[in-house]
């Protein structure tokens, strides 16, 4: 059982390290109260609020989500403190 645990353990720090950590990190700056991007680091201009925090993603993710974004899909990015 413990081994299986450590397995599991290893495996997605593993598929965090690859996917992640030496791929392509990125860092956005997200709007706590409507989850999108903002473009400028004091106010978001979707919901006027200034609670901002910076967030790492990989850089695919980014660019799919702004890809999804021009298309009309909304999409939030839940920041947890």
């Amino acid at each position: 059982m413990e081994r299986d645990s450590l397995i599991t353990h290893g495996t997605a720090s593993f598929i965090k390290e690859r996917l992640f950590d030496m791929s392509d990190p990125y860092q956005v700056i997200v709007c706590k109260k409507c989850g999108g991007f903002c473009s400028k680091v004091d106010e978001c201009r979707g919901c006027n609020d200034d609670s901002i925090v910076k967030v790492q993603i990989p850089y695919a993710c980014k660019l799919l989500l702004q890809e999804l974004n021009a298309m009309g899909i909304k999409t939030q990015i839940s920041v947890k403190e």
